[in-house]
């Protein structure tokens, strides 16, 4: 085997990806499931779970008036 050994249960700080909006809400959908909870999910997706937390407050705010949540280029 060549290469690092990588743990898929491990979130690198500093890494920073950008997720489309179809992607946060088809992994927002996946945490609303009562079956699992965000933190598996967060984990799952390989993101942390403040940063899923954030998304679903972003929606909730953003539903509230009545908008489309901001779309940001960044990981956030």
């Amino acid at each position: 085997m060549s290469g690092p050994l990588v743990n898929p249960h491990v979130v690198v700080a500093g890494t920073q990806r950008s997720w489309s909006p179809e992607q946060k809400r088809a992994i927002l959908a996946e945490a609303a499931d009562t079956a699992t909870t965000a933190s598996a999910v967060a984990r799952l997706h390989g993101l942390h779970s403040s940063l899923l937390f954030h998304w679903r407050r972003a929606v909730l705010a953003s539903s509230r008036h009545g908008r489309p949540p901001p779309h940001r280029p960044s990981c956030h």
